[in-house]
């Protein structure tokens, strides 16, 4: 049996209990990547189901993509920024289609009006 000095001995515990939160610490970091990961990977499906409905040419994914690779909490924000920015397009786009389609009824409604009364009109006189 070896008998250490105080010294020593104080170093080997110290030594000892770095690891130990050495090992917990990276377990977290570990932990913490798989769920950015998992994260990530719902965004991104959903960005490219996006891209999709706005037919984003392939020159303009793979830049965002390159721009964006990882899965640190900046590539997050700028991915979960990036959908809810295509998902307003979307709404605004279809929004306008909606008004403009209106606008289109209501501007045939008034002219078959006008041309009914103008057909009235003529024909009383």
């Amino acid at each position: 049996m070896h008998y250490f000095p105080d010294a020593v001995r104080s170093v080997i515990i110290f030594i000892e209990m770095y690891i130990v939160k050495y090992c917990a610490w990276h377990f977290q970091l570990e932990e913490l990547r798989a769920q950015n990961v998992a994260v990530l990977k719902g965004l991104w499906d959903r960005i490219r189901t996006l891209w999709d409905r706005v037919e984003m040419t392939t020159e303009d994914r793979d830049s965002f993509q390159t721009q964006n690779a990882g899965v640190s909490e900046r590539v997050i924000q700028s991915v979960s920024i990036t959908n809810l920015l295509f998902l307003l397009t979307l709404k605004m786009s279809s929004f306008m289609v909606k008004i403009m389609s209106r606008r289109i009824f209501y501007c045939s409604a008034c002219e078959v009006r006008i041309l009914n009364e103008a057909k009235r009109q003529n024909t009383t006189v």
